[in-house]
C-alpha cells in the first residue's frame, strides 16, 4: 500500500518494542487472531507477522479475529460492547475482567466514544 501522506507513512512504520503497526499488535496477539497474512503469504514465513501488522487491512483482520476469539463482558455490565472490546485490545483476552483501561489509552478511548456518540442519529 502506498501512503498518501507523511502521517500515513508514520502509521505504517510504527514498530516499537514488541508491538507493531497501526493497531500496535504483538506477535502473540497476531497468532491468537489466527495469523492473517497479506497477499497469500504463508503464516509461518519470517515476515508474515510484521507484514500483516503494518498493513491496515490485515491488522484490522487480526483485531477482528482476536475479538472473535476473546469476546467477553469485561466490565460486568451484562453486555459485550465497545467498552469490553477496547479493554480486551489493550489488556489482552485473558486479563480484562474488572481491569480499568490504562491511561492515556483510556482517556483517548473515552474521547473517541464521546465524539462517535455525538455523530449517531
Amino acid at each position: 500500500m502506498m501512503p498518501n501522506s507523511i502521517r500515513q507513512q508514520q502509521i505504517l512504520d510504527i514498530n516499537s518494542g514488541d508491538v507493531c503497526g497501526p493497531f500496535r499488535i504483538t506477535w502473540a496477539y497476531w497468532a491468537d487472531s489466527g495469523k492473517p497474512t497479506v497477499g497469500g503469504e504463508a503464516p509461518d514465513s519470517s515476515g508474515a507477522y510484521g507484514n500483516c501488522a503494518r498493513d491496515t487491512y490485515c491488522s484490522a483482520l487480526a483485531v477482528q479475529g482476536y475479538m472473535s476469539k476473546f469476546q467477553q463482558d469485561c466490565n460486568g455490565d451484562g453486555r459485550i460492547d465497545c467498552d469490553d472490546f477496547a479493554t480486551i485490545h489493550k489488556t489482552g483476552g485473558y486479563g480484562c475482567k474488572g481491569v480499568p483501561l490504562p491511561e492515556p489509552y483510556g482517556e483517548r478511548y473515552r474521547q473517541c466514544k464521546q465524539i462517535v456518540g455525538q455523530l449517531r442519529p
